[in-house]
């Protein structure tokens, strides 16, 4: 690429394949947000009592709809909110941890994601998919199990330490979860009622029969059943989103003290590990622990009473990994119970070889905390100590033939050092290269006629025996952490040279003068960090012009990566018309401005709440009668009739979902309603701008049952509450 370039290609591989390069146990976020939350998490799902009843009300984009007649003011539902958590692999201990010894984990940067949506209370039902696995089910929550759940004797609070389960409530949930895909085969089935388990434990033992009704969402990137840790990943995105429903988590900020991070980082920990002993039976905790911490980590927990020790390794080296696939399905539960039979059957054995796997994950650790893990010798030693531990493994018995074809293939090679991580019995194994091995491949992959090497030849021997390879593009991985670094930097780097290619004309190119670069963005966004980013690698200025709205973090990071001061809500248009829309119902400025004077409403009678203000403040009331005095501000009221019209006739028009808040608006492009809004024929040289938003909780049968309720609609509208006649020539959006 040339100096300069912005765009980065990252090549890994993974599931049924190779991946290679840099498995550091990389911080899957910063310690601020948690190290397992993606975007902005909410804190919604407050716990209000319901008082409606079904006939009542129904939600229309989070806000409460009710009948025409008898309307009562509602709070809006809480808005959805997203977290995420990155699988594993275990470099050293496997085995050996569940039984009391050391083990080191690092995170990689698959990932799983829990998408939680509220739904309107009159619903009271708790849905969860997973499309991955084909889980989709629902449950009634006021028929589920809360008596035995919230008996004073075995009632959890969420700051409790709980190291097992309560048999008696497991069995008191039995028969809600036995209704999980109880058509399907029985492995799947298995896998669907595992999961069910580990989410209906935790929602029942940190809700309550009043929760909001809510539709959770997982979807994963981790392979199931490799040894990865994708069970643990979800654990950690279900007891996240759970713990921010009931309040029990402050949510990431940037005030947030370490301590105070620390805590809720280990009640995250305590209640995945609480659904990780429902897929697993006897999980150590160390695949819960990386996937709450991220980074890698020294994990050892003696006593299952008690917390582990917890050592989590921030400077973990960057070591040469393949991380490769066996195709081969495994039960992690059921190698953990022959690795228990063995060591009842043998315990003095078993003790020995548990002591011995110890050893090597403390000599691993020593080298890799030392000055120069990266070393040609550490290398060297961390993957001697990587054979010796495989081989412990295999006499523990949970090796497999194709975990040993594997490392077959690898020894013969040459290119380095072979081990299962995780539970074995098939899954994933880990090969660290010796120095020198992942530059040759890199080359072969990138096409630029090198000669092949040995791992370009154990990579055609893997393909040849089924191990796909799969590159990753880690979009993540770019300076601005989204993929806009990559579009916004070109675009950044074009004008540059643009710029600098116009001089003055005549001028011998020596002496050209460079015209100065400046970049502006209108973004709250991964655009705006994308553009200062670029900026500051080209040596420019970059201005980024964000909404009031947008969060402090983001605007935090804004400042940090260098972005200049601008205008704070002094900019705009001096001539243009602004129409002031409110619906019948919720028209207190309107009102105002008719009566000359501030009134305020007994209530909102609309169902266009979000619209809804009983009084409007001084200041806008100031501005919109200064604004009508000069013909520049024009109030309009209309039905909520009409709002609904716009709804569905936007959708048949532009295939566009929007609320009623947002349907007022778009009703001015039918039946001639902007040109009596504004009083006047609408010339076809005018710009006109309609603001849509909102719509993400609308679906089409909300809208249908607008149209349905509504019916035809008188085209009249009211202009301050008098009726106007002008004619019209503006009937559709395209018109507009």
């Amino acid at each position: 690429m040339e100096h300069g370039e912005l765009e980065e290609h990252r090549r890994k591989h993974t599931m049924n394949g190779v991946r290679s390069k840099g498995v550091k146990g990389q911080p899957q976020a910063s310690p601020r947000m948690n190290g397992h939350v993606n975007g902005t998490a909410s804190q919604g799902g407050g716990r209000e009592k319901d008082e409606s009843s079904e006939d009542e009300a129904s939600a229309v984009n989070g806000h409460t709809r009710r009948p025409l007649h008898g309307r009562k003011e509602s709070n809006p539902l809480a808005p959805p909110f997203i977290v995420s958590a990155p699988g594993k692999t275990i470099v050293y201990g496997e085995h050996a941890v569940v039984h009391g010894k050391a083990a080191i984990a690092a995170a990689i940067s698959l990932r799983s994601y829990l998408l939680c949506t509220t739904l309107s209370k009159s619903k009271r039902t708790l849905c969860l998919q997973f499309p991955d696995i084909g889980l989709d089910h629902t449950w009634h929550i006021p028929d589920l199990p809360w008596t035995a759940f919230k008996h004073s004797s075995r009632r959890k609070r969420y700051y409790d330490l709980v190291t097992t389960l309560d048999q008696e409530l497991v069995d008191a949930m039995q028969p809600h979860i036995t209704t999980v895909s109880s058509k399907a085969k029985p492995s799947v089935q298995q896998r669907h009622q595992q999961a069910a388990s580990a989410f209906l434990y935790l929602f029942l033992s940190l809700g309550s029969e009043n929760s909001p009704p809510c539709t959770y969402a997982l979807r994963s990137t981790v392979p199931v059943g490799v040894g990865l840790g994708s069970s643990a990943s979800i654990c950690v995105c279900i007891s996240t989103a759970l713990l921010l429903q009931c309040r029990a988590l402050s949510g990431p900020h940037p005030d947030q003290m370490s301590k105070e991070a620390e805590e809720q980082l280990e009640r995250i920990n305590r209640w995945a590990f609480v659904g990780e002993l429902l897929i697993h039976g006897n999980p150590s905790g160390v695949d819960n622990t990386v996937a709450t911490n991220g980074h890698a980590v020294l994990f050892q927990r003696k006593d299952y009473r008690k917390p582990p020790a917890v050592e989590i390794l921030r400077d973990f080296p960057e070591l040469p990994l393949l991380l490769i696939d066996t195709g081969q399905a495994k039960s992690t539960a059921t190698e953990v119970a022959k690795v228990g039979h063995l060591k009842t059957a043998h315990p003095e054995v078993t003790g020995l070889v548990f002591d011995a796997i110890d050893s090597i994950t403390r000599s691993a650790h020593s080298i890799v905390t030392g000055e120069n893990p990266g070393s040609e010798a550490s290398i060297t030693h961390l993957g001697e100590l990587m054979n010796v531990n495989h081989g412990l493994l295999t006499s523990l018995g949970v090796s497999h033939p194709r975990l040993e074809r594997l490392r077959y293939l690898v020894n013969e090679s040459g290119v380095g050092w072979t081990k299962l991580t995780g539970a074995g019995g098939g899954g994933c194994a880990i090969t660290l290269l010796k120095p020198g091995a992942s530059s040759s491949s890199d080359s072969h992959l990138n096409g630029d006629g090198a000669q092949g090497s040995a791992l370009q030849e154990l990579e055609r021997q893997l393909e040849a025996e089924g191990f796909a390879k799969i590159l990753l593009k880690l979009e993540h991985l770019q300076p601005s952490g989204s993929f806009k670094s990559r579009g916004v930097g070109n675009y950044c780097l074009q004008a540059l040279r643009n710029r600098r290619q116009a001089s003055t004309p005549g001028t011998h190119p020596e002496n050209k003068t460079e015209r100065k670069v400046h970049f502006y963005s209108s973004s709250g966004g991964n655009a705006g960090l994308a553009c200062v980013h670029a900026a500051r690698s080209l040596g420019c200025p970059a201005t980024v012009v964000v909404p009031l709205s947008t969060k402090p973090m983001m605007v935090e990071r804004l400042w940090a990566a260098g972005a200049h001061g601008g205008i704070e809500g002094r900019a705009g248009w001096e001539a243009t018309t602004v129409l002031a829309l409110e619906t019948r119902g919720a028209d207190s400025l309107a009102q105002s401005l008719e009566q000359g004077e501030l009134i305020t409403l007994p209530g909102i009678t609309s169902l266009a709440t979000s619209l809804g203000a009983t009084r409007v403040s001084e200041r806008t009331f100031e501005l919109a009668s200064k604004g009508q005095a000069s013909g520049r501000v024009r109030s309009a009221v209309l039905t909520d009739a009409e709002a609904a019209m716009g709804c569905w006739r936007f959708a048949d028009d532009e295939r566009t979902l929007v609320e009623l808040a947002c349907g007022v608006n778009v009703a001015l492009c039918y039946g001639g309603r902007l040109e009596k809004a504004l009083g006047r024929p609408v010339g076809r040289e005018e710009k006109v701008v309609i603001v849509v938003c909102g719509g993400q909780n609308v679906t089409t049968s909300m809208v249908e049952g607008w149209r349905l309720e509504c019916g035809d609609l008188d085209r009249a509208v009211t202009t301050n509450g008098h009726a106007e006649s002008v004619p019209s020539t503006v009937t559709a959006p395209n018109g507009v």
